[in-house]
């Protein structure tokens, strides 16, 4: 895990938020970003629906003495518990995509109301090209945006990163070898 980069809309990040910020990160995984986020003096609220992941990155952020504070849940619940908190800026890296349409919206919803004015949100995530990969993602409980349809949604932001294109080269989870389309957006709140 420590020899995984960050994803490198956190890096761009990284570059925009002021001192000693304050970062939620959702579907955070193990922590790559969170670490790297932390490292930079930031605090960090790294949030996965898996146990194990977020157990072994609060281990790893107490022995290296990171403000890194891990919650267990899912990622709108823990967005509705915090309602009037404000972040410096919100990452959600490949955590969308799984979730229904519904879910998604909610949690871009959330996700903006929970950014402070000119604070950020880092948003990586599928995109379907069309109807068959479309109907996969449904059977599959998952959501993918059509072209365009994340720009539109931080409609009144400031996009400073925005693309859609071929990932890298991945395998994981007994699947080929493969490359996922992805929406990458970094938008400034106001």
């Amino acid at each position: 895990m420590s020899n995984v980069p960050p994803n490198p809309l956190v890096v761009q990040l990284l570059g925009k938020l002021p001192e000693h910020s304050i970062v939620l990160d959702l579907g955070c995984g193990c922590g790559r970003n969170a670490i790297y986020i932390a490292k930079a003096g930031h605090a960090v609220l790294a949030v996965d629906k898996r146990k194990e992941a977020i157990e072994g990155l609060i281990d790893r952020s107490i022995r290296e003495g990171l403000r890194i504070l891990g919650i267990t849940g899912d990622i709108c619940d823990v967005l509705e518990a915090l309602p009037h908190k404000q972040y410096d800026a919100v990452v959600c890296i490949n955590a969308l995509q799984f979730n229904p349409r519904a879910r998604v919206y909610k949690a871009i919803e959330l996700m903006q109301q929970v950014t402070k004015p000119l604070g950020f949100n880092a948003i990586e995530s599928f995109v379907v090209r069309g109807d068959e990969e479309r109907e996969w993602a449904i059977k599959q409980g998952w959501y993918g945006f059509k072209r365009g349809e994340l720009q539109r949604v931080y409609e009144g932001w400031t996009m400073l990163t925005y693309s859609e294109a071929l990932g890298p080269w991945e395998q994981h989870d007994g699947f080929p070898k493969h490359r996922h389309f992805l929406v990458r957006l970094l938008a400034r709140k106001g």
